[in-house]
């Protein structure tokens, strides 16, 4: 990723998630899954204290949306076959 990109990345992150809020299901997840990736590498495998420096920052109402992903999460995970 080119040096713009990110600079536009931490000028837009708000405009960039609401454009991802309205995208498919499929878009959305791809969209999570390169951002774990990332945050796993990035962080070393102590992503934890990253996360918690994120959840840190969010809104209330943007704190409630991760807290129902993490319950469909543990929910998918419970019940996979």
């Amino acid at each position: 990723m080119s040096e713009n990109i990110v600079s536009a990345n931490e000028k837009y992150a708000r405009e960039l998630g609401a454009d991802f809020g309205r995208v498919s299901d499929t878009v959305q997840g791809e969209f999570l899954i390169g951002f774990a990736h990332s945050l796993k590498i990035s962080c070393g495998g102590r992503e934890d204290t990253q996360i918690s420096f994120m959840v840190d920052k969010l809104s209330d109402k943007a704190l409630g949306v991760v807290i129902e992903m993490g319950k469909a999460a543990q929910y998918r995970k419970d019940n996979l076959v």
